[in-house]
């Protein structure tokens, strides 16, 4: 029997909230042994809200490396997937999607009418 030194998954819940009371751009706390909270700076944009948030799941996914060690790969893991065209979408503002279903114009039934065609008599003219 093998044993895995896998950690437990915890549900992980993203929270956005102005932290600059706490002098912070990102958190993470363990809530139990079940659960964890990631909270980013709600202001946060583009390369920057994408490098906080990777370093803050380093945090929950590799609890015991140092802060350095977790700045450099999440350095090195947001600049790779920002290469990658992984974008944040911002969905405020005028850009906001339409998510109504366009309306299709009911088709009329296209009713043919076959008429009987004239027979066509072939008069073949005997050679001999």
């Amino acid at each position: 029997m093998s044993t895995s030194n896998k950690p437990k998954k915890r549900k992980i819940r993203i929270v956005e909230d102005k932290l600059g009371k706490r002098k912070a751009l990102g958190l993470w706390e363990a809530v139990n042994n079940n659960a964890a909270v990631i909270t980013i700076d709600e202001r946060l944009k583009g390369y920057q809200r994408l490098l906080i948030l990777t370093h803050e799941c380093l945090h929950e996914v590799c609890p015991d490396w140092a802060e350095e060690k977790v700045m450099y790969v999440s350095e090195v893991l947001s600049s790779l997937l920002r290469q990658c065209d992984y974008r944040h979408v911002d969905h405020t503002g005028h850009d906001k999607p339409s998510y109504t279903i366009p309306k299709r114009k009911a088709k009329k039934p296209v009713v043919k009418t076959y008429e009987k065609k004239a027979s066509i008599k072939i008069r073949v003219s005997n050679p001999n």
